[in-house]
Parts: C-alpha cells; sequence; structure tokens
C-alpha cells in the first residue's frame, strides 16, 4: 500500500496552483426545480425513454453464445457477437 510520502510532488502543487471551482460558470447560482402537479408530466416525459431509446428492448438476444449459435444456423442467418464490459441483457 502506498502511503502519501509516495505521491509525486508535482501532483500536490497541481492541486495547490488549479483548486477545482466552487460553482459552475456562468455567474448565477443555477434555480431550484421544484416537482409540483404542473411541471410533473413535463419531467415524466422527459425522463421516460422513447420508442427509439427503447428499441433494442426488443431484439431477441441470446444469453450464451451457444443459444445464438444454434439459432443463427436454424433460421441460416449470420450470428452476431457482441464482445464488451457488462452483458446487453443485463445479466452481469
Amino acid at each position: 500500500m502506498r502511503s502519501i510520502r509516495a505521491i509525486p510532488p508535482f501532483l500536490v502543487l497541481l492541486g495547490a496552483v488549479a483548486p477545482l471551482p466552487a460553482r459552475p460558470s456562468g455567474g448565477d447560482a443555477p434555480t431550484r426545480q421544484v416537482l409540483d402537479d404542473t411541471t410533473f408530466e413535463p419531467w415524466r416525459d422527459f425522463l421516460h425513454p422513447s420508442d427509439a431509446e427503447l428499441a433494442s428492448d426488443r431484439i431477441e438476444w441470446n444469453a450464451t453464445l451457444w443459444a445464438g449459435l444454434t439459432r443463427a444456423q436454424e433460421a441460416m442467418k449470420p450470428l452476431m457477437i457482441w464482445i464488451m464490459n457488462g452483458h446487453p441483457c443485463g445479466l452481469t
């Protein structure tokens, strides 16, 4: 485990020279948003995903490579292999 003494001196100086801003640039503090009966529907519509954003949910994903291979062979179609950090079906 590294001790604080192992931190290079230039990193300490960088923190002293370039502190993070207290609030976003633009001068005034952001206005407070209120959720009430008049603002509920616009916020709900803004936050709810659209049909285009949910299009990948309509794809019949296979959870294993073997299931995809057998399904692709039966349909005589190519197989798309998705490789990523995580699982497209949310099975992580």
